[in-house]
């Protein structure tokens, strides 16, 4: 069975690769299958497109180098399955992962979204923190049977994986009061902003990522010039309940689910 993780960036990339590794057993695939999509964009440095196997199964995730990248790269495995075959590049589960920014933005969001569901005829919309069943025409064998799923990160507040990252690291004792100052230290200095130069929290993604960034700088400074993928993969995150909960609906993974290639009538 192939599944696709369409996410942001770099970071939600990283935690997914590890979770999938350590959770389910999938091992990264040093020669990419020929399910992987194209990049959408030669030039975007941001963008990657990583597989992952364990037997039969194949996960894809592409980190598509944006918020406003989601639906194009959507789109694109909707065509990709609608041209293909399930032995040569369907995808039977789609995961879409994007950033709580606001709950009108999240609902705007999920509204584009879903259009581009019915702009491929499938009578079916992503349900936060849900697997749906549906099915997608295809143009050499009829219908067949798709799984889709929604993740906002976090689930309950505004932020982005950085946040539900630090959230997670906040559930330990040891960790939660350097939490608790790395988001008010960062707030007080959004907060003064005309006392230092404008080239510094200037994005609302800096803005987010920050928190993370002063609580690791204080807990493991021998590590902060590490690449940000070794950093990520040294703490444990399979033993955060928080990080469970918001990777919950991977759980499918552990079980072989039903014969992708057989047919809904």
């Amino acid at each position: 069975m192939n599944s696709v993780i369409l996410c942001e960036g770099e970071t939600d990339q990283i935690l997914l690769s590890y979770y999938l590794n350590k959770c389910f057993g999938f091992e990264y695939c040093k020669k990419q299958p020929a399910v992987a999509p194209k990049k959408l964009h030669s030039n975007n440095s941001a963008e990657s497109v990583c597989c992952y196997s364990h037997d039969d199964d194949i996960v894809v995730i592409w980190a598509v180098g944006g918020h406003s990248e989601l639906q194009l790269a959507l789109e694109k495995i909707l065509h990709q399955n609608k041209i293909n075959s399930p032995r040569n590049g369907f995808y039977s589960r789609i995961c879409v992962m994007t950033d709580n920014d606001s709950e009108q933005e999240l609902k705007s969001f999920w509204v584009e979204i879903n259009n581009s569901l019915k702009s491929y005829n499938i009578h079916a919309e992503f349900q936060e923190m849900e697997w749906t069943t549906t099915e997608q025409s295809v143009d050499f064998d009829g219908k067949l049977p798709i799984e889709l799923l929604g993740i906002p990160v976090p689930t309950d507040q505004e932020g982005a994986l950085e946040t539900a990252l630090l959230n997670a690291l906040g559930e330990r004792q040891e960790n939660a009061y350097i939490v608790e100052k790395s988001c008010s230290t960062v707030d007080d200095l959004i907060a003064n902003k005309d006392k230092f130069s404008e080239d510094y929290l200037s994005s609302r993604r800096e803005q987010v990522k920050a928190p993370l960034a002063v609580f690791l700088a204080i807990t493991v400074p021998e590590r902060i010039f590490q690449p940000m993928d070794k950093m990520l993969k040294s703490i444990e995150w399979n033993k955060y309940e928080k990080i469970k909960e918001l990777f919950e609906p991977f759980e499918i993974f552990k079980a072989k689910g039903a014969n992708a290639y057989e047919k809904i009538d």
